[in-house]
């Protein structure tokens, strides 16, 4: 008999109940970016690429704690790594993307240094194009219609 909001699945002695939510997870991301319209526009990208929820930060003050599957952060990866405001989010995010305009020798793929230390080196100027590689580098399904 099956239960509505859960899925069965054979070949065990007790059935493993699992939960349609948990299958259809929403990715959740971090966004902060010290200028507003690079905030937004990371926001409609990421949205675009499937069921999420985007949290847009103003400041280190303002994020939320919690566990993200991509934090995209306009912060220096030394400032991230020892900073007691943003250190906690390399442990509670899958992927790490810093977004800074001192890295424009790493290139969009990313630099050896950042990713060392488990950081992405995403460098500005950025397209969308770019941030989406960064995704599907990190196993991030992303959506056709982007």
């Amino acid at each position: 008999m099956m239960r509505a909001g859960a899925v069965w699945f054979r070949g065990s002695r007790e059935a493993r109940r699992v939960t349609t939510d948990s299958m259809t997870r929403r990715r959740r991301y971090l966004v902060y970016h010290s200028n507003p319209l690079v905030a937004e526009d990371l926001r409609e990208t990421l949205e675009a690429t499937g069921p999420c929820v985007v949290e847009v930060v103003a400041s280190s003050t303002g994020v939320p704690r919690g566990c993200y599957d991509v934090a995209l952060l306009d912060v220096a990866p030394d400032i991230l790594v020892t900073a007691e405001e943003w250190s906690w989010v390399l442990g509670a995010s899958r992927m790490v993307v810093a977004l800074s305009s001192g890295l424009t020798d790493a290139g969009p793929s990313g630099g050896t240094a950042g990713e060392a230390s488990g950081i992405v080196l995403l460098p500005q100027p950025f397209r969308s194009d770019d941030v989406l590689d960064v995704l599907a580098r990190a196993g991030i399904p992303i959506a056709d219609s982007v």
